[in-house]
Formats: C-alpha cells, sequence, structure tokens
C-alpha cells in the first residue's frame, strides 16, 4: 500500500506493509530556514494517538542519565524518512506532520500535511509485504531483551523463543504457511533470499522438495556459511 500528499511545498508519500510504515518527505527550499526536523503526531484505534518516538535530542543526557525514547514534539526527527514499527496489520492509522522549526529549547511546530494508510493483512490479497522487527528495532531490543544473543545456547531456551518470536513478528510462520500451500509437483517455488540463519528454513525447502515441488533459490552463497553450503547441497541432490 502507498499513498501520497503534495500540498503548500510539501511533499509525503507512506509505505505500509503488515507491520511496520514508512514515511518519506521533503519540502520546498523556502521552508528549509530555521527547520530542526520533523514532529510527526500518530492517530490510531485504542491508545494509538502520540506522537513518534526516537532517541535523538539537542539536549545531550546528564551524567548517569539512561537515554530512552522521546517525543518528537520534544525532538524532532532530523532526517526526511521514519519507520514506524509501532503499527498492526490491517489497521487504518494517520500521521500529522509538523515542521518543527528554532529555537531548539522552544520549538515552533507548523502543520505541514496529513496522510492515511493502512496496513496490509496476512489472510488475503495477491502480494503482501511483511515486516519483521530484526536490524530496525535493534534499540528496542537491547532494552527489552538486555541484548542477549538468541542464537546462544548458554541462555535459558525460553528466553531465546520469546527473543526470537519478537524479532520475527509472525514472519516465520507466514513463510512456513505460504511454503506450505505447495504441496505437489503441479507448483513452483522461486525464492530470493539473501543469508539464512534459521536452520527451519532450510527444512521448509527440503520438504517442498519431498513433496515434488519444482524449487529455485537465489541466494548470496559465501564459502564460509555453512547454511548457505546446505542450501546449494539439498537442491543438488533433486537435480
Amino acid at each position: 500500500m502507498r499513498v501520497a500528499y503534495a500540498e503548500n511545498g510539501f511533499w509525503m508519500t507512506a509505505y505500509a506493509g503488515t507491520t511496520g510504515i514508512l514515511l518519506a518527505m521533503d519540502v520546498e527550499d523556502e521552508k528549509l530556514k530555521d527547520l530542526l526536523g520533523f514532529s510527526i503526531k500518530r492517530y490510531g484505534p485504542g491508545d494509538r494517538d502520540s506522537y513518534l518516538k526516537g532517541l535523538l535530542q539537542f539536549e545531550p543526557p546528564k551524567e548517569g542519565e539512561q537515554l530512552g525514547p522521546i517525543s518528537t514534539f520534544k525532538a524532532p526527527i532530523q532526517k526526511f524518512r521514519w519507520s514506524d514499527y509501532c503499527v498492526y496489520l490491517d489497521t487504518q492509522y494517520t500521521y500529522d506532520v509538523y515542521l518543527a522549526k528554532a529555537p531548539s529549547d522552544n520549538l515552533n511546530h507548523e502543520k505541514v500535511g496529513r496522510i492515511s494508510i493502512k496496513t496490509e493483512p496476512l489472510d488475503r490479497g495477491k502480494h503482501q509485504v511483511i515486516f519483521n522487527r530484526s536490524v530496525a528495532a535493534s534499540q528496542s531490543y537491547a532494552r527489552r531483551f538486555q541484548n542477549i544473543n538468541p542464537f546462544d545456547d548458554k541462555i535459558y531456551e525460553d528466553v531465546r523463543d520469546v527473543a526470537k518470536r519478537w524479532l520475527a513478528r509472525g514472519m516465520v510462520k507466514k513463510i512456513e504457511d505460504f511454503m506450505n500451500r505447495a504441496d505437489d509437483y503441479s507448483w513452483a517455488l522461486d525464492i530470493a533470499i539473501y543469508e539464512i540463519e534459521e536452520k527451519i528454513i532450510i527444512d521448509y525447502i527440503a520438504e517442498a522438495l519431498e513433496r515434488g515441488v519444482k524449487v529455485k533459490v537465489l541466494y548470496h552463497a559465501k564459502r564460509v556459511m555453512n547454511r548457505q553450503r546446505s542450501i546449494a547441497n539439498i537442491l543438488k541432490g533433486y537435480q
């Protein structure tokens, strides 16, 4: 899903997946004077009406103060794009965008645009775009899970499973469901993937081949990646 807005020297496009919305913005040169960033307020169901938050603020943290998320009303976004991962699938959201102008200790907010967009569902539609949390949520992950390695066998398995589920945000189950639709030789799976860290994905490919499914995989092959070699070996056995 993509929605665009253009009015009064301000342009914005919103791109929605299932659990993430990317906002891309631009302003005409005349509006750049004293511009310190963008304040963005989101309207959604329940308690989702709030200013988006970031970590970059004008004043450095005081000694001993732990840096945490801060409202973009006080600490505006200092770039021309921002991703909102605190959204839910198949849900309508509206964003009001304000130019936050100097001085930094008493910002002037000028509303320049509003855009509404609905996130994608997981259970219908010909094409689907699914966001997991992954690297984009690394700081939030560090706060929630103290930056544990979810693949470290020294950490309790239950804790690792919770961390993996939080990072995947339903993606692994969706991949499994999608690949299982190909249940015999009349189906084909074309897969383009950068690298695979989870053995379960390789298992899904092997199971599809066992069912007679025609499988093609385009992947980034490095000699040091054992799992990538495993894919090559699996496919070789069915050629």
